[in-house]
């Protein structure tokens, strides 16, 4: 089980080891652990931590 990695701010990681620009992955499809069996608030949380950083990155352009 699993699914792709990401960092700490939820960025999926490519096999070279750095953040793929614009992409970030939560829930089942990120290898965070969870692996669709936590609580839906966690599964909220994280949606909405990968939303700001998306927002966040945006601003930075």
């Amino acid at each position: 089980m699993g699914g792709v990695q990401v960092d700490k701010n939820l960025r999926v990681v490519g096999t070279n080891g750095k953040p793929i620009p614009g992409l970030y992955a939560v829930g089942e499809v990120a290898d965070d652990g969870l692996f669709g069996t936590g609580p839906t608030h966690i599964n909220v949380y994280y949606g909405k931590k990968a939303a700001e950083n998306v927002l966040a990155e945006e601003k930075l352009r």
